[in-house]
């Protein structure tokens, strides 16, 4: 703020009060200027939390895809994944209305399928073939070349 030499007053006592003044809107810029920059880091940190949280939502959100449309999904039982939803999500919704984040439980696997028994089937040569040599689909033309 830029004052005119012709804008200052004569008077000693009206020159120190509007120094005073001067001084005082100062004191409340730097103030504002103080809490502005609280609020800033305040904003910074939640952004990052909430940063967190989204990746750990889209992991948890992979998985579930994964579950509900990969190869074992049709073995998935439902009950399970509404459990999975509501007990072991890392979001939480405290009493003051805020999302709070809570540890995400490690150890997380699909389950594995049942074991398969052993094959029993046999394969048949044809009367002929040799069984040192592997069977083949087509059976050349003897005598023939």
């Amino acid at each position: 703020m830029e004052i005119a030499a012709d804008a200052l007053p004569e008077d000693l006592e009206a020159l120190r009060a509007m120094a005073l003044g001067l001084q005082q809107k100062l004191a409340q810029s730097d103030q504002i200027t103080a809490d502005l920059v609280v609020e800033r880091d305040a904003l910074a940190s939640d952004n990052a939390r909430l940063a967190e949280l989204n990746t750990r939502l889209e992991h948890f959100l992979a998985r579930l895809r994964r579950l509900s449309f990969g190869k074992s999904s049709e073995r998935m039982d439902p009950d399970q994944l509404q459990l999975a939803l509501e007990d072991t999500g890392p979001w939480k919704i405290s009493d003051g209305g805020d999302l709070a984040l809570r540890s995400w439980p490690l150890g997380w696997a699909r389950p594995l399928p049942k074991r398969r028994p052993p094959r029993t089937g046999h394969q048949h040569r044809r009367a002929g073939d040799a069984p040192h040599r592997p069977q083949s689909k087509e059976r050349p033309l003897r005598g023939r070349r």
